[in-house]
C-alpha cells in the first residue's frame, strides 16, 4: 500500500496502478517528459504521494518499460503495451487530470522556447523586452517600461503564460477599425 499523505480521495494508492498512470500518460501524450514534468502532473492534482511516484518511475527504469535519456523518459514496447492494456483499469477522473496537466505543461515548453522575456534596469524604471519567434523569423517583439522590478516580473510571469493570447490582443486592437474606447478592447483579467 502506497503513502496517502498529499493525495486526494479517490487518487492513487497503489504503486502497481501509480506505474500505469505514468505509462499511460507517456503513451497518451506519445511524447517523452522529464520526471519532474510527470511527478508534476500527478502532484498538482493530488493524484499520488512523491515518494512512490519516485519509487514507480524507478522499477519502470529497472523492468524496462520506460528509458532515461538526455533527462527526459520515453516509453518502450513494454511500457505501451502496459498502457494500452491496463490503462483502462485507472480511474478516468484521474486519467483526465494528470492528461490536461501534462499538454498544458508541452504547451508551456513550447512557447518557452518561442519566446524570449529581458529585462532591463534603467535610470527610472524598469525595461521588459518581449519577443515571440518562429523557426525562421520573429512573429512580434515590444517593449514596455514598468516602475520597479516586481512589475517587471509580473510583466514577465504573464507575457509567458499565455503568448498567444497577448499577440491576439494586440493584432485585434490594431486591426479593428471599430475599437475606439477602452471598453471596446479584449480585457484580460489579473490572476
Amino acid at each position: 500500500m502506497a503513502f496517502s499523505e498529499g493525495v486526494r480521495p479517490g487518487g492513487l494508492r497503489d504503486q502497481h496502478d501509480i506505474q500505469v498512470l505514468i505509462c499511460y500518460l507517456l503513451y497518451s501524450v506519445d511524447q517523452p517528459l522529464s520526471e519532474k514534468a510527470i511527478t508534476e502532473c500527478m502532484l498538482v492534482n493530488e493524484i499520488a504521494n512523491h515518494f512512490e511516484i519516485a519509487g514507480a518511475l524507478s522499477l519502470l527504469i529497472e523492468r524496462g518499460n520506460v528509458i532515461e535519456e538526455d533527462g527526459v523518459l520515453t516509453l518502450t514496447e513494454n511500457g505501451r503495451e502496459v498502457a494500452s492494456v491496463l490503462g483502462s483499469n485507472l480511474p478516468l477522473s484521474m486519467v483526465e487530470r494528470a492528461l490536461q496537466t501534462a499538454v498544458r505543461m508541452i504547451a508551456q515548453t513550447k512557447a518557452a522556447k518561442q519566446t524570449k522575456v529581458e529585462i532591463v534596469s534603467l535610470e527610472k524604471g524598469v525595461r521588459v523586452d518581449c519577443a515571440i519567434d518562429t523557426s525562421d523569423q520573429p512573429l512580434m517583439s515590444f517593449s514596455l517600461v514598468v516602475a520597479d522590478k516586481q512589475q517587471a516580473e509580473l510583466v514577465r510571469s504573464r507575457f509567458l503564460e499565455n503568448p498567444s493570447l497577448v499577440y491576439r490582443t494586440m493584432v485585434e486592437m490594431m486591426m479593428n477599425p471599430h475599437l475606439k474606447k477602452t471598453e471596446d478592447m479584449l480585457y484580460i483579467p489579473l490572476k
